[in-house]
Formats: structure tokens, sequence, C-alpha cells
């Protein structure tokens, strides 16, 4: 698979954290003598069955219940031939370190084409984002890598290209499993060949994400 950061576009913004945070939601007081009442419209709207709204109609002088057509969403009907954003997926993306020297690779893409990048790619139903590095990795660059880690989670929106992105990245860290083991180029269609970096003096153009945490100082040697 493609790397995260070699299959991805133009810039528009990233936010990091460390945390995870929930949005907040309203809360009914529990002194409240509407609470349950509250709380049971909330959760079952008196128009709302389902995917329906029910409703009566006069046939051939009988009542007789009709479902409406459109769908609903929390009580809410959603407009016909209204077109829903594209949902947020998970990226992983991996830091593989070589003493002082970090392996990067150029992209071959139609956009931000010959940035560098690091490897990586999309986390599969049920893995962990340590086999999802592992994999990825092995995928991209036939290296096999030892002592993964998270180190940060970033937001990422991307608005350029066919259609907007919206991206969860797991950053990870790692090192070789076998220090004298050297990277290969197993998709050459996504990527021009990998080599190691020294932190100091990495290449330019390097893709935005990845120049974006170097400008906010981000560093993944740190209790290396």
């Amino acid at each position: 698979m493609a790397s995260i950061f070699h299959g991805l576009g133009g810039q528009r913004s990233l936010t990091t954290s460390n945390k995870f945070q929930f949005p907040s939601c309203k809360t009914l007081s529990a002194g409240s003598a509407r609470s349950f009442s509250q709380l049971s419209s909330i959760l079952h709207p008196p128009t709302s069955f389902g995917d329906r709204n029910i409703f009566k109609k006069q046939v051939n002088g009988e009542s007789k219940r009709v479902g409406h057509s459109r769908p609903v969403i929390c009580g809410v009907e959603k407009e016909a031939g209204s077109v829903e954003a594209p949902a947020p997926r998970v990226g992983v993306v991996v830091f593989v370190l070589k003493g002082k020297s970090v392996l990067l690779g150029r992209r071959r893409a139609t956009i931000c084409n010959s940035d560098f990048a690091l490897p990586g790619g999309h986390l599969e139903f049920g893995e962990s984002f340590e086999a999802c590095a592992a994999r990825e990795v092995k995928e991209e660059t036939g290296l096999d890598i030892d002592n993964i880690e998270v180190l940060k989670v970033t937001n990422n929106l991307f608005h350029e290209g066919a259609k907007p992105s919206h991206y969860i990245m797991i950053l990870l860290r790692a090192v070789l499993a076998n220090p004298n083991q050297l990277p290969q180029n197993l998709e050459p269609d996504k990527c021009d060949g990998w080599d190691w970096y020294e932190w100091d003096s990495l290449p330019t153009p390097l893709f935005w994400p990845l120049e974006k945490l170097l400008q906010d100082g981000f560093h993944p040697f740190l209790n290396v």
C-alpha cells in the first residue's frame, strides 16, 4: 500500500495532540423533573421510527400509516440529493531511525510530486498501530523493524486534489531489526526510492505534514 505521506495532497491544516479529547455534549440535571422526558424525547423523537417518518393518510375511506421515503438521522430529515462529507480515515506513519538518520522516500504523485516523505499507510480493520507500521514498512521498503512505539497523533485536512480528505495520523518510531539490512523500492510507481538522511540536514522539499511537524519542534529522537 502507498504511504499516507506518498498518497495525499496540498496543505490546508494540521493540528497535533498527545491526548485524546472527546466532544462536549449536553447533560441533563439529575434534579430536574423534566430529565427523563427530555432524555426520552432526544432518544426517541416522536415522529421518527428508524429511517421513516410515519403519518396517516386516507385511502379508500380508511386511515392508513404511510412511510416517508426520506431518511431520518437523529430525528432530522436528510435533504434529498445532499452530499455527505467524506469520513475521516486513519493513517499510520513511521519514523524508521538509524543512528541520527531517518528513512525518507521521494514521492511519485500528481500532487506534491518529488516531495520527501515517510513510509506508512492506511490502518486496516482489527489491526494494531504497531502491526500496521511493521506491515507498511515491509511492503514499501522490504525492511523489518523493531522497538515500535507510538509518538504522536495529528489531525490533517487536505482540501486540494479531486476531493477533500481528512486523515488522523498515528506517528510511530522504530529501528531496524537487522542494522545491516538495506531498503528496497518495492513500489516504484509511488516512490523514486528510499534512503537515509541526517535529521539535522533533511532534504527538501519535505511533504507538508512532515515539514509542519519540524516547524513545531517535533523530534523523533527524544528519549532515544
